[in-house]
């Protein structure tokens, strides 16, 4: 497993950068194998992701067709639902794992980081 840093992340690759996982439908069938893609991230803006950050993490999200969750300690919430993100009280310092399943999980994975980045440069201008 080789580890890089990005940015203010640490990107967890595995063999080349990408695992697989199988799918099944309900009969039990396997219906196609996605790559998956983690990224360790820091919660940077000194706020958090209160609502407007996480509204906005939550529509990027739907932007993309991969499943994307996130870890923080041991609980994994969908990054799909604004619920869970405000549920998982992501505090400024937080350090959460993105995970992303899909033919887009790169791209997904590397909008969100940035996303996140950007929130506290939004953060830092308004306090200006």
């Amino acid at each position: 497993m080789a580890v890089s840093k990005l940015g203010h992340a640490k990107v967890k690759c595995v063999g080349k950068c990408a695992s697989t996982k199988a799918v099944a439908c309900r009969c039990g069938r396997l219906v196609y194998r996605a790559p998956i893609m983690r990224r360790e991230v820091e919660i940077l803006n000194p706020l958090g992701l209160h609502a407007r950050p996480a509204a906005e993490f939550v529509r990027c999200v739907h932007t993309f067709s991969s499943e994307i969750t996130f870890r923080k300690g041991e609980e994994r919430f969908s990054a799909h639902s604004i619920l869970e993100v405000l549920s998982a009280n992501l505090d400024c310092g937080s350090r959460i794992e993105l995970e992303a399943i899909g033919d887009d999980a790169s791209a997904a994975l590397d909008r969100l980081e940035k996303l996140l980045f950007e929130f506290k440069e939004q953060e830092a201008n308004e306090q200006v």
